[in-house]
């Protein structure tokens, strides 16, 4: 295992030689294990039975993209996407991030991610990406724009899912606290100028509660 995994089974679990254990990931699927041997150093593990096979493809596919909060309500809003369905994360710099947030990404981000995958059985852990900047284009697929102020009256996200030509899936991009800015929205129609602006409702949603909503009803759309 490696150095983090042998930590969690040595000191989390408290497991000792012969405990029986289920090692998964997207390449292997899942196994049915036994701790061989575990000492200060690390531990090992024999696979006796697969209980599920490798998983295919990811489609359709459900990015995020989100503004960063503080530490704990970014891990928790990164263990809930997961536990949505989210395929791909990937945080967004914009005008009302705070800098100790920015500063608070890292190797945090994948490991809640991981986590998350553990605690919800899903063999694939979703792709953490790097800070993204709003001035470029966010992926290949359909954007849809949680900032139904941006144009005064826009389309429930439902409605626009279900409307919308999604093909391999849908991309949604959700603001900062305080929303986005003028600049922020300027930025998204110069780099994806085919994005939609969508609404998820008349109530003011704090930004990881809106990412929530937001994958809950992608997913629903998607099937």
């Amino acid at each position: 295992l490696s150095p983090a995994q042998h930590r969690y089974v040595a000191t989390v679990m408290r497991l000792r030689e012969g405990d029986a254990l289920r090692c998964f990931g997207a390449a292997m699927g899942e196994w049915a294990c036994a701790v061989e041997t575990t000492t200060r150093r690390g531990t090992t593990v024999a696979a006796a039975v697969q209980t599920r096979p490798p998983p295919g493809d990811e489609t359709p596919r459900l990015d995020l993209y989100f503004a960063p909060l503080r530490k704990k309500r970014t891990s928790l809003l990164i263990e809930k996407a997961v536990e949505l369905g989210a395929t791909r994360l990937a945080p967004v710099k914009t005008e009302r991030v705070e800098r100790a947030s920015l500063a608070a990404l890292g190797a945090g981000i994948h490991a809640s991610a991981v986590e998350a995958a553990e605690q919800c059985e899903r063999l694939r852990v979703p792709v953490v990406e790097d800070v993204v900047d709003l001035a470029s284009p966010l992926g290949d697929l359909p954007l849809f724009v949680c900032a139904e102020r941006a144009d005064g009256a826009s389309p429930r996200l439902l409605d626009a899912l279900l409307g919308a030509e999604l093909g391999d899936g849908a991309a949604l991009l959700v603001g900062p606290e305080g929303g986005f800015s003028d600049a922020d929205l300027a930025a998204v129609r110069a780099s994806n100028p085919d994005a939609t602006f969508v609404s998820l409702g008349a109530g003011i949603l704090r930004a990881e509660t809106a990412c929530w909503a937001g994958l809950a009803v992608a997913a629903a759309a998607l099937g």
